[in-house]
């Protein structure tokens, strides 16, 4: 089981990986620029199949990189 659980972890933070670069290719590096821009990336991802997990770490890490 340790082994599984340590596969998944390794296969989440590729597609977490994924999803940012899916996002950075679409929208670009700069954050959402307001409420409805930031929905519309959301959607972008949720209909690609990301989690909400993953969408949420990769609209956060476009906006922590800029800071």
């Amino acid at each position: 089981s340790e082994l599984a659980a340590a596969s998944m972890a390794a296969e989440d933070q590729q597609w977490q990986a994924k999803a940012q670069l899916v996002l950075q290719r679409r929208f670009g590096d700069a954050p959402p620029k307001d409420a409805r821009e930031r929905a519309r990336q959301i959607r972008f991802l949720q209909y690609r199949g990301f989690t909400s997990d993953q969408i949420r770490q990769a609209l956060g890490r476009v906006a922590d990189d800029l800071d």
